[in-house]
């Protein structure tokens, strides 16, 4: 008898939880349609944007202008295009290092560093998941 008593309790329990979160939802989801952004959202909430990004992550809620992000592979010319942006990163990390280095090294590591960081930006602007 007490078994069933702790198992309708327990079932009771997560409902309750159930119900929780499907309020929790649909109060972002107002306030995502009325055009809050994340950090706003957080703070009328009281909780942690990160907290409330995987959240909204986790339940396809997506913010201004966010586009949800696709799994397609990366075209061949997109493929090629990543991979020697990241050598010459590499390389110039290399490079700059080294007891005979050129006086343009650093500024080479750090402008490839910024090229790749523009391409990852650029493709998830466009919705590809890398």
């Amino acid at each position: 008898m007490n078994t069933s008593l702790n198992q309708k309790a327990n079932k009771a329990a997560a409902e309750l939880r159930l119900a929780k979160r499907q309020k929790k939802i649909e109060t972002i989801k107002c306030y995502v349609d009325a055009g809050f952004s994340a950090p706003s959202i957080a703070d009328i909430l009281q909780i942690n944007v990160i907290t409330l990004r995987t959240f909204a992550y986790n339940h396809n809620i997506f913010f201004k202008n966010r586009k949800p992000m696709s799994k397609e592979n990366l075209s061949e010319g997109l493929i090629q295009e990543r991979k020697y942006l990241t050598q010459q990163v590499l390389y110039w990390e290399r490079e700059r290092w080294k007891l005979d280095a050129t006086s343009n090294a650093t500024n080479n590591y750090y402008l490839a560093k910024k090229d790749l960081k523009d391409f990852y930006s650029k493709c998830r602007q466009k919705g590809i998941k890398i």
